[in-house]
């Protein structure tokens, strides 16, 4: 008998504490994962642009009083239960993690809430040129390691960059921050795809190892990537539906850089090569038969007349 009512008096007690410990609290948005300066989102600041975002907040008013709002840890402000939608200001490229914690009436935590976004800027909204070094072209070896790490086979490596010739290059630049007015060494890494046949849904993997960018925020992407950590370093994931002229990717990192720096980042091609008679080799044939027959029925007419 005295252990039943133990075992109620506690299940009642673990009621009560679930909704002060796991109070409801959500980050409903911004709704997409990744903006660019192609979106509405992307504006004039001062001299430089930056990402207007809303960011609205979802919560259970009978068990959250209070929530604090970060940015990668950073204190954005604090707000009342009925406070749920800010236009926030984002001013630096990259991984900004969202966080809104909430708290009772007593200031005790009652549940927090995460969301990660992706800024790409353009890289010249941010810096202006100062002095550019001429472009060096960078070789770099492609090992099993590296394969694994982006998760991709040997077989379907190889049979990508069988068709497609890649370049890589780098060139180094000195920038002003437009903000700070300070003069900075920069790198531009420049990724050259030359295709000798049309190649479809070519994904491009660019291993960056930790030795070169710390983390992600000391890269600066102007188009659409997909970010995945790994334990070495960043992996970037560029995505193409159809290659079937040169084409370039182009991304920045925000210190200097020398060859041996560069010969450390790896690139690799997966893809889906169209193999086949190129259209110019199947229309001769045609083309040569037509103007037999012309000259054919050109000749029996002749003879006729």
């Amino acid at each position: 008998m005295k252990r039943s009512i133990i075992f109620l008096i506690l299940v009642l007690l673990l009621a009560l504490l679930i909704p002060s410990i796991y109070g409801q609290i959500q980050i409903i948005s911004p709704e997409d994962d990744i903006y660019t300066p192609e979106d509405q989102s992307y504006n004039d600041y001062k001299n430089k642009k930056a990402h207007f975002l809303l960011v609205g907040i979802k919560i259970d008013e009978l068990s959250v009083n209070k929530y604090k709002l970060y940015d990668n840890d950073v204190l954005i402000g604090e707000y009342d239960n009925n406070e749920l939608n800010h236009t926030i200001l984002f001013t630096s490229p990259g991984i900004h993690s969202l966080k809104a914690v909430g708290y009772d009436q007593f200031g005790k935590e009652v549940g927090n809430a995460t969301k990660k976004i992706n800024l790409l800027f353009d890289y010249f909204d941010l810096y202006s040129a100062v002095d550019e070094e001429s472009p060096i072209g960078a070789m770099y070896e492609i090992v099993q390691k590296d394969l694994e790490d982006a998760g991709v086979s040997l077989d379907n490596y190889l049979n990508t960059i069988e068709y497609l010739d890649i370049e890589k290059e780098f060139i180094p630049i000195i920038v002003k921050d437009k903000e700070s007015g300070k003069s900075v060494n920069h790198t531009i890494i420049r990724i050259k795809l030359n295709p000798k046949t049309v190649i479809e849904d070519l994904d491009i993997y660019e291993l960056i190892p930790k030795e070169i960018a710390a983390n992600v925020n000391e890269i600066i992407f102007d188009r659409k990537v997909k970010i995945i950590n790994i334990n070495d370093g960043t992996l970037a994931l560029f995505e193409f539906e159809k290659v079937d002229e040169d084409a370039e990717i182009l991304y920045y990192i925000t210190k200097e850089l020398f060859l041996e720096d560069v010969e450390l980042i790896k690139t690799i091609p997966i893809g889906s090569p169209i193999i086949g008679i190129n259209i110019v080799y199947w229309m001769i044939p045609l083309i040569v038969i037509l103007l037999l027959a012309f000259v054919v029925v050109y000749f029996v007419r002749f003879r006729k007349e």
